[in-house]
């Protein structure tokens, strides 16, 4: 049995998840009140002004921050989802000062919850929120899926969360069976959310979007195949029937080349070296590992970052919150997988300062539209965090400081377009691309512009 509140076409995304017929059961018998979507855009800032005299608006987390405060003054328990982590630990510190200037003892009722706290912080926090004794949570997508939290009075958003399911899944979060949820999503200040603002019904009334799954691709099906070998020895049966026939031999005759596995007449070994390959394989993260972060007087323990976002959140000298508490990092040790930190409260901000690269190994498929080549292939992408910068509450830089860290490369693959300036340059008096061009086509089945995330 498969469950989901929010995918599209179930029965074709599990069949081909799992290669059997898959019976879809989508009627809905479950009590629910309904729930009041609502839409906010901040209020622009007349004392400030940007770039060449641009209007600003007031930022989504502020508002977040304050919507938050305000539910639970009122007694509402809430969500609020964020897009980071240092930004949930902000967005509570921020309503819990504004709950105390009015209600003192409401103040310790409201946290922070994210990746990266220790499993019992979790689960505690879990339990707080689903008894009652916290009303208010910043949180990150960490309480999206996989935690059992429901029937909470109200779901603020700060931003949209990137798919229409994603949206769904945190605003499922509020509702219970007698009584009505309110459900907000605070704008950003990014093209998309301002859309969406304007037009809600491309949110709201639209379906959500069809699951993406290529079963055979060889980044992913790889370590799979490790594990399901170590498991029990596979056969050719085994490789036709569930793990997609040709191109998974491939990945086989790869795994043997390298060492991993063995290949014998009935089929492919996983050689008993005592290690067990599911140890290794990362399904959520970057894939690099865990980086714990210490405090270095005591030896506690306080959390967790993902190896591939240690260097940009937790490298030296920066400022790392946690359940409300300021530390700043010692040192970064990437090899043995620990941060050392110490308690500070500075009266400054840190932000990472890093430069990326993408070097295209392999042209695979190409296309042209006119004077733009579209194409598809192998690639590196690299990034390395080379500085820093301490900044003050109100963004005025204090300085700038050089690291000395490792690049990190990921290979992968990717699309991309590269325009000849000489054949657009001949063309740009004409209206638009060629009516044979396929994104002219797409265009007009769908007038909405792509976020470049979906891209």
């Amino acid at each position: 049995m498969l469950a989901s509140a929010t995918v599209a076409r179930p029965e074709e995304f599990a069949s081909r998840l799992t290669g059997r017929d898959v019976v879809a059961v989508t009627e809905d018998g479950s009590p629910h009140a309904g729930r009041t979507v609502a839409f906010w855009e901040p209020p622009l800032l007349a004392e400030i002004t940007g770039e060449n005299g641009a209007p600003v608006r007031r930022s989504a987390g502020a508002e977040v921050s304050r919507m938050l405060a305000d539910l639970v003054l009122e007694d509402a328990r809430t969500l609020a989802f964020v897009r980071s982590r240092r930004a949930a630990e902000l967005t509570a510190l921020g309503a819990q000062r504004q709950v105390a200037e009015i209600a003192p003892e409401l103040a310790a009722r409201v946290a922070a919850y994210r990746g990266g706290y220790l499993p019992e912080e979790r689960r505690a926090l879990e339990a707080d929120l689903m008894s009652g004794r916290l009303i208010g949570v910043a949180t990150t997508n960490a309480l999206e899926l996989g935690v059992d939290i429901s029937g909470l009075d109200a779901v603020v958003q700060a931003g949209f969360p990137g798919t229409r399911a994603s949206f769904w899944q945190q605003a499922g979060r509020a509702g219970r069976a007698a009584d009505e949820a309110l459900v907000v999503l605070v704008a950003r200040d990014d093209p998309l959310d301002t859309y969406l603002v304007h037009h809600p019904s491309s949110l709201v009334g639209a379906p959500v979007e069809s699951c993406v799954l290529n079963p055979v691709n060889p980044y992913v099906l790889a370590p799979q195949l490790a594990c399901a070998a170590a498991e029990m020895p596979l056969t050719t049966v085994d490789v036709e029937e569930m793990f997609g026939g040709a191109p998974a031999v491939e990945v086989l005759d790869a795994l043997v080349e390298e060492g991993v596995l063995r290949r014998r007449p009935h089929g492919w070994f996983w050689p008993d070296t005592g290690d067990a390959p599911a140890a290794h394989v990362d399904i959520r993260g970057s894939g690099l590992g865990q980086v714990a972060v210490v405090e270095a007087a005591t030896g506690r323990m306080l959390g967790t970052v993902d190896g591939g976002s240690a260097p940009g959140t937790i490298h030296s000298g920066a400022v790392y919150l946690h359940r409300g508490d300021s530390f700043v990092v010692d040192e970064l040790d990437l090899d043995d997988g620990v941060a050392l930190v110490h308690a500070e409260a500075p009266d400054w901000r840190t932000e990472a300062q890093s430069v990326s690269d993408v070097a295209v190994l392999e042209v695979l498929e190409h296309r042209r539209c006119g004077p733009v080549q579209v194409c598809f292939g192998a690639t590196t992408v690299t990034s390395q965090v080379v500085a820093y910068r301490r900044r003050t509450p109100d963004g005025t830089v204090l300085d700038q400081t050089p690291l000395d860290l490792p690049p990190q490369s990921l290979d992968t693959r990717s699309v991309w377009y590269t325009i000849d300036p000489r054949r657009a340059r001949r063309r740009r008096h004409r209206r638009g691309p060629s009516p044979r061009c396929p994104a002219r086509r797409r265009a007009r089945r769908d007038r909405t512009a792509p976020a470049v995330r979906d891209l």
